[in-house]
Order: structure tokens, then sequence, then C-alpha cells
């Protein structure tokens, strides 16, 4: 088994401008990494965003215009995410995939075909309360020394392998299989609430009041 972790960093919170990548055997040793910088081909927007968050990048704005656009970096991307033999973890993953998604429309080719796991998901199940969390809080909250560039997206694939790392360690696991832990927890949970819920229920109607009478949220 090998790893790919990925990350991608954008210039206005859906244009990638930047891809970085770790590859790593089995046991969580890096093999090959790389940061790839990109002309997003679109204005650069990252303060004061609407509904969106400031972002940070590690690079000036004229060192991304003067790197090729994606469409250069298509097929190289394509083999590593669409690779059989590799299985891809990110961190919030599903963002990225819709940045992905963007680029491949925006340049007219074919979107990418993978299937991946989520860091960020399967650490929220496993030691957090099912609610999203940042890398940094999640490294932090196992212990691990943060001693990259964060939003630097090389160094983020990196962190996401070392979270993922120090999981697997603690439970023994490989991420597919903790992954499926996670998933298991996140039912458990789901079935203790409808339990919960159907019990207040029952109170309720013992009572003569009906619980479909109160608003759901």
């Amino acid at each position: 088994m090998k790893y790919l972790f990925f990350d991608i960093e954008c210039c206005d919170g859906k244009h990638i401008c930047e891809f970085g990548y770790v590859v790593a055997n089995k046991n969580f040793e890096a093999l090959e990494k790389e940061c790839i910088l990109m002309d997003p081909q679109n204005k650069f927007y990252l303060t004061g965003r609407p509904g969106g968050r400031d972002l940070t990048l590690s690079f000036s704005e004229e060192e991304y215009k003067k790197s090729p656009p994606f469409s250069q970096f298509y097929d190289k991307i394509k083999a590593l995410l669409e690779d059989r033999k590799a299985t891809v973890v990110g961190f919030s993953t599903r963002n990225d995939f819709r940045y992905l998604s963007i680029a491949c429309d925006d340049c007219a080719r074919e979107r990418f075909v993978f299937s991946y796991y989520d860091i960020q998901r399967i650490f929220a199940f496993l030691y957090g309360d099912g609610r999203r969390t940042s890398l940094e809080k999640a490294a932090e909250a196992l212990g691990i020394p943060i001693d990259v560039t964060l939003h630097r997206s090389v160094d983020d694939a990196y962190l996401t392998m070392l979270v993922a790392k120090e999981m697997c360690l603690r439970h023994d696991m490989n991420v597919i299989q903790l992954n499926k832990l996670a998933e298991d927890t996140r039912r458990a949970s789901r079935n203790h609430v409808e339990e919960v819920h159907s019990s207040i229920a029952d109170v309720l109607a013992l009572k003569g009041i009906d619980a479909s009478d109160f608003p759901s949220d």
C-alpha cells in the first residue's frame, strides 16, 4: 500500500493556484513530495470575502501568475490522483475535490475520477463531537508538533499525513480501517441520538403531549 496525501490552495476560494502532495509508504514514510504553483488565471481575492474566511498564501501573487496554468499540470495531477495503487487522503477533501472539478471544467478537460479518505471527517468522529475542525487544531489535539508552514499546500499535505499516522498508530490500523471505525462511530452516535429522541417522545406521550407539535430545530 502507498498513500497520496494532497492539499490545494486557491486564489479566491475556488480557483486553484497551488497543488501540494506527499507520496508515502504504508509506514507513513515520505517517498516524494512537491509543491506545484500555477497561474489561477483569475483575480486574487484573499481578504474581506463575504461568507468566506480570509486566505493566507505562502508565495507572492507574482510567483503564482508567472507559473504555468492548471492545464499544464493536468496529466501529472490526474496520474497522481487516479493511481489505483495509491490510497488518496486529504483534509476537508470534499472542498479540494470541488476545486479540481472547477479547474477541469475551466480548461475543458474531463474531471478526475478517484475515491478519497478525509482525515478531517475521521478525526471529527473519533476525537471530536462530529463537527469540523482545522488541521492545526487536530494536530495540536494529538500532540503533534507543528513545524511546517500552514496553508502551504505541500506542508499541509505533510501535516495531514502526520495526523493520519498518529491516529493509525493509536488504533493499530491503516487509513482505510480507521475510516470504517469512524463511520461505525458516527452511526452508533446517530442511533444513540435517535434513541434519546424516541425516549423523550415516549415520556411526552405519557403526559398526553404529541412530540410532533414541537419544531425539529
